[in-house]
């Protein structure tokens, strides 16, 4: 009896929901909830997938959390360091950028007033017919070539450079933040510093992306230069 309370049911959102695969079938893998504990497997048909034993979240939560402290600076002047340069490349491309951007857009501005004035000089019977339109085929050129360069320097956003600059901020304080977030801050922990997850046999395969691997061997390296042990 709970004299008229509403139950509290336990909500359904185990941390690896819709994030680990079977390399088997490509299926996802489902979670059921038994003993406090979330379980997960291939539920398909297939002769290979039957009667594979069941994923342990917390274990694999465990695998995490030891693969995020690899990502950890021996110290946090290194970690700073590394930030620093990444954010002085950052605004140096930011400002050649910019640059790029003031230089295409006077050229255009140039051309296109050199281009008016051509027309008044036509209209005033200042030039030939042949001369104009000599010229005007010229600043007409200059003028789409200066736009083509505008639209290029307005695309390049350093999206990339600045993306790595957070993921680097990110897997300085990952394996904490794990420990005592959500599922659902968990997930994007993943999402951002893993690739594809994924289970073989029975054993699941944990990769971080490219860049964040990367990071990962230079962190690595530096453990041992400096002597401490990782």
């Amino acid at each position: 009896m709970h004299h008229g309370r509403p139950v509290r049911q336990q909500k359904h959102n185990p941390v690896f929901k819709g994030l680990i695969t079977c390399l088997l079938c490509g299926g996802a893998i489902t979670w059921e909830l038994q003993k406090g504990r979330f379980y997960g497997k291939c539920q398909s048909r297939r002769p290979e997938c039957k009667g594979r034993k069941f994923l342990r979240e917390d274990r694999i939560e465990s695998q995490i959390v030891n693969m995020l402290g690899r990502l950890t600076c021996p110290t946090d002047e290194v970690a700073e360091w590394v930030l620093n340069c990444l954010r002085e490349k950052h605004h140096d491309a930011a400002f050649q950028r910019q640059q790029a951007i003031d230089s295409a857009t006077a050229k255009l501005d140039r051309f296109k007033r050199m281009d008016g004035e051509l027309y008044d000089d036509k209209l005033a019977g200042d030039i030939s017919k042949e001369r104009y339109e000599g010229k005007h085929e010229q600043f007409i050129k200059e003028i789409e070539e200066a736009e083509d360069v505008l639209i290029r320097a307005q695309k390049g956003t350093n999206a990339l450079l600045a993306e790595r600059i957070l993921l680097v901020e990110l897997s300085q304080k990952a394996a904490e933040l794990y420990a005592r977030k959500s599922a659902e801050h968990k997930r994007v922990i993943i999402k951002h510093l893993f690739a594809a997850l994924a289970v073989d046999e029975d054993s699941i395969n944990l990769e971080f992306t490219s860049f964040v691997q990367s990071l990962a061997s230079k962190v690595r390296l530096t453990h041992k230069i400096i002597g401490v042990a990782k």
